[in-house]
This record gives C-alpha cells, structure tokens and sequence, in this order.
C-alpha cells in the first residue's frame, strides 16, 4: 500500500496541483483534506512552496478558484 500525505492547507494543496500533483479530496464533516501520494517529489516542491517560491498569480488564484470547486463538490458529497 502507498504511503500518502494529508493535507487540509488549501494553499500548500494549490501549489503541489499547479505543480502537476493533482490531489483526492477526502470530505470528513466540515472539513476537506487534500490527499497527496508520500513522494519525495511532493516533499520538494512543499520546502519550495515553505521557502516562498514564486508563480505567476493569474495561474496560483485560476487553481486555487478550481480547487476551490472541487471543495465544495466534495463537501456536497460528490468526490470528484
């Protein structure tokens, strides 16, 4: 079985997904986690994110308004 990580930091969770690690939601009560595989890829880009690195702002707030989304749809009861 993978290891995973979860996350329920909407921000650290946009910066690995605009990074091309999309992740599972998982909807437990009020709260949505984002579920990510134990890489080390996805350890390097979270020191990257922790470390301040810069994207362009249009393509971080398009993500973060898409992921934003899928929250909802998941809190619905509607994993995507």
């Amino acid at each position: 079985m993978q290891k995973v990580l979860k996350l329920s930091d909407l921000y650290a969770s946009t910066w690995l997904d605009l990074k091309g690690v999309s992740p599972v939601l998982e909807s437990r009560g009020t709260r949505t986690l984002f579920i990510f595989p134990a890489s080390d890829q996805v350890y390097q880009l979270l020191n990257e994110f922790n470390s301040g690195a810069e994207c362009s702002a249009i393509d971080f707030s398009t993500r973060l308004r898409e992921l934003r989304s899928r929250m909802h749809g998941a809190k619905a009861g509607a994993l995507r």
